[in-house]
């Protein structure tokens, strides 16, 4: 997570220059996707199977059916929130000091 800002851009730079430089083929990287969303697709579903299973929920197998349909959503969260904490990584806010506070007794 920590590493991660710097490691996955630098990845998709790779990729995108290995392709245009030739040394990738159009096929790899679209297996590399598939695979990437493979596995979100399976850590998505281990989560939903250590919890409950989908014939024994009040919704059946439509949670399940949710749960496939949220993994095409979790590809656009995984770079928006990449995105953020690059901008993080590249432009870090002021450190914000609280303060000391005040302890009082009181009269008990």
């Amino acid at each position: 997570m920590l590493i991660s800002p710097i490691v996955i851009p630098l990845a998709m730079v790779t990729t995108v220059v290995g392709y245009l430089a030739g040394y990738i083929t159009g096929q790899v990287v679209v297996l590399t996707v598939l695979v990437a969303w493979l596995i979100a697709l399976a850590a998505t579903l281990a989560a939903l199977l250590m919890t409950e299973t989908p014939a024994g929920s009040p919704r059946g197998w439509r949670g399940l059916a949710a749960v496939v349909g949220a993994v095409f959503v979790e590809i656009p969260y995984q770079c928006l929130t990449l995105a953020y904490r690059m901008q993080t990584v590249l432009r870090p806010r002021k450190r914000i000091v609280w303060g000391e506070m005040g302890r009082s007794l009181g009269d008990s």
